[in-house]
């Protein structure tokens, strides 16, 4: 593209366009900068727009550099921002973290409330993903001016062309009167749509609670989405500073959701318990698979597998999952291995110990008939025979196999027979 404009702008490529007009991207020859040329049919350049890139600076407002009208389009010179804009930043990315997603809706505040608090004061109405910009450094900045709107009570500029369905405030489509209100209910279907992934003009969205979508945010972020976007402006928050309020004390809270670790962990003990119980019978020996241990066997799968129902899966029967392997084994996919290998050596270790009781209680008795009292590594002198002897009552309900085995001092072992016991 070999197109020079007002003799000092040389176009290299469009890099967006819009209802009105294109935006490209063009090199200005003089200074040797990179610019964005905003090029609109004559009228869709507005005066506000233009006063609002002329006499505000902030670092999340590109900074305008010049502007002209040839007769048939109006044209605006415009900072370059490098970067990507949000709803790209979103289908790349799927579900943003909620820390991420609150650090983006604070970098929005602060740029809403410079406009929100100049003299007079200016409505942004028309607060999209497509015209936020992430740059490199994860810096958020705000385009496309043209639908903004001073609030001046003696002329009401709120037209039903300017907003976009799903995100614009219902008022906003009823010519009504435009407040500060209209852009802080932009701000929290962002926000959704961050943590979600759901265009909210989607007609499967609905204003459910929307930890039902996510489960792993927390009761105040989504405290903060509802009243954002409540129908009645008067329930919203009346300005942004009382969004950031709320968003800096989820900060000092801590962004993890305390009772949704505690869930993930009950299901990954929950799991290493039935690992255990299926490894023990392999490992341990003198124990077969007894149909009593099948039936306790079943019983424990089928609990755990109840209990992970009521923990993974919604309540009120809603059976959309809610994440992958994240909530299961405790991760962010960053390590989802390194969990079930630590889950499966904690079974193996559980599973290697032995079921051992030390209730059958055992006598011996010397050749006179008489008890002697046991204890540890003590030596008994016996003469011609010596008798252990089991109560019936010490003695297991199943049968029970019992070896005898000497020990010398010098370390030569004598086993008996296996004797198969029965009470």
């Amino acid at each position: 593209m070999e197109m020079i404009l007002d003799n000092k702008y040389e176009l290299i490529n469009i890099i967006g366009r819009g209802n009105f007009g294109v935006v490209f991207l063009a090199k200005d020859q003089r200074l040797g900068r990179k610019v964005a040329i905003k090029e609109a049919r004559t009228g869709h350049i507005t005066e506000g727009e233009i006063e609002v890139l002329k006499n505000i600076k902030h670092a999340g407002l590109p900074e305008i550099y010049d502007c002209w009208s040839d007769g048939n389009n109006d044209y605006l010179v415009m900072e370059y921002i490098e970067g990507t804009t949000l709803l790209d930043y979103m289908r790349s990315k799927g579900k943003v973290g909620e820390t991420k997603a609150l650090d983006i809706i604070g970098q929005l505040c602060d740029i809403l409330k410079v406009l929100h608090e100049s003299k007079p004061t200016i409505i942004y109405r028309d607060l999209k993903p497509s015209n936020i910009i992430i740059t490199p450094e994860e810096r958020v900045v705000l385009l496309d001016f043209g639908a903004v709107v001073k609030r001046d009570y003696s002329d009401i500029e709120s037209k039903a062309n300017y907003g976009t369905r799903g995100y614009s405030a219902p008022e906003i489509f009823k010519s009504q009167k435009a407040e500060k209100s209209a852009d802080i209910y932009s701000i929290g279907k962002i926000l959704r749509e961050l943590l979600t992934c759901e265009h909210p003009d989607d007609k499967k969205v609905t204003a459910d609670n929307i930890r039902f979508r996510n489960r792993s945010i927390s009761k105040k972020t989504e405290q903060i989405v509802l009243k954002c976007t409540q129908e009645n402006p008067l329930k919203r928050y009346q300005n942004v500073d009382e969004i950031k309020n709320d968003i800096n004390d989820f900060r000092k809270m801590g962004s993890r959701n305390i009772a949704f670790e505690i869930r993930k962990i009950l299901v990954a003990f929950l799991y290493m318990f039935l690992l255990a119980m299926l490894i023990k019978p392999i490992i341990t020996k003198g124990i077969d698979l007894s149909y009593e241990y099948i039936g306790v066997l079943i019983i424990c799968i089928a609990i755990t597998l109840l209990i992970h129902m009521s923990i993974i899966y919604f309540p009120r029967g809603r059976r959309t999952a809610v994440t992958k392997e994240k909530q299961i084994w405790l991760t962010e996919k960053k390590m989802p291995g390194l969990w079930l290998i630590g889950v499966f050596i904690i079974g193996m270790l559980l599973g290697k110990t032995q079921n051992i009781r030390n209730d059958m209680w055992v006598d011996l008795v010397d050749n006179s008939d008489r008890k002697v009292l046991l204890k540890d590594n003590c030596v008994y002198k016996v003469e011609d025979k010596v008798t252990l002897e089991i109560p019936s009552e010490s003695l297991p309900q199943k049968p029970v196999a019992v070896t005898v085995i000497a020990k010398t001092s010098s370390g030569d072992l004598y086993e008996s027979r296996e004797f198969l016991l029965s009470n």
